[in-house]
């Protein structure tokens, strides 16, 4: 559950000072600019901040309005940090995403090729337009790609673009077997649908999780994908059929490690 767990943390300008709410989370707040909160073990949390407590206050989890400001006139005004809270996932999150997080695969083909892939979490993203921030991921060292992903308890969702706008699809979730989710047609005509289709104990190098089991095909109908996500920890284990040349299929991802750094 999604909770805010501290509310009201007012800097004025004359000096910093606390104002707090029933019932309080954060423990303190210092003018060394140190905020400290209790919380569950095991939430994702998130400080966010706000000009203003009014009731459509708009709370931030980023700076982004406030670089890069170009002067169009002599003085210019921008909204900045007043009152401070503290928000999180008091059961964790499906795949947490923290920076500097990187997940470490072994790789293999239906041909006998060995290599290894990397997945790391670089940075996050602010999309204006968007409510929610997204995890930077990108792979290496071979087969380099970058993909925008962001989750909540129970689901990860991933950023997509056109021409115009963007917006985000459902990727993985947790959920009973039998879920299934689908993606609007690609450019080549194809709507993607995926399938929760069991639960699953995975013996990885990295350890044993126990795992959702999702499938994803085309409207073809081709096999394009086999995911194993461990709630807590992410992909542990993907067989790709959507390959080229198709006698290398499977492509088969083992995880090897998570680490922090």
């Amino acid at each position: 559950m999604r909770e805010v767990l501290a509310i009201l943390v007012l800097l004025t300008v004359c000096g910093p000072g606390l104002l707090r709410g029933q019932p309080v989370e954060i423990d303190s707040f210092h003018s060394n600019g140190q905020l400290t909160w209790s919380a569950p073990s095991g939430s994702v949390c998130a400080v966010e901040w706000t000009p203003s407590l009014v009731q459509s206050a708009d709370w931030q989890q980023s700076w982004v309005y406030l670089k890069n400001i170009v002067m169009t006139n002599a003085q210019e005004t921008a909204l900045v940090p007043m009152f401070y809270r503290v928000t999180a996932f008091t059961n964790g999150l499906l795949v947490p995403m923290p920076v500097q997080r990187e997940w470490q695969y072994l790789m293999t083909n239906a041909v006998g090729a060995i290599w290894t892939q990397s997945w790391k979490v670089a940075g996050t993203t602010t999309i204006p337009e968007m409510t929610n921030a997204f995890a930077f991921v990108c792979s290496g060292p071979d087969d380099p790609w970058t993909i925008h992903f962001r989750s909540t308890e129970t689901q990860v969702f991933m950023l997509t673009h056109d021409e115009s706008s963007f917006s985000e699809r459902l990727f993985w979730q947790a959920g009973p077997v039998g879920t299934q989710w689908s993606w609007p047609e690609d450019e080549e005509g194809y709507t993607n649908t995926f399938t929760i289709v069991t639960n699953e104990t995975i013996t990885a190098l990295a350890g044993i999780f126990d795992c959702i089991k999702i499938e994803r095909v085309d409207s073809s109908p081709s096999l394009i994908a086999e995911y194993w996500v461990a709630p807590g920890i992410g992909l542990v284990q993907l067989s790709q059929y959507d390959v080229d040349p198709p006698c290398e299929a499977p492509e088969v991802m083992l995880l090897k490690s998570v680490t922090d750094k």
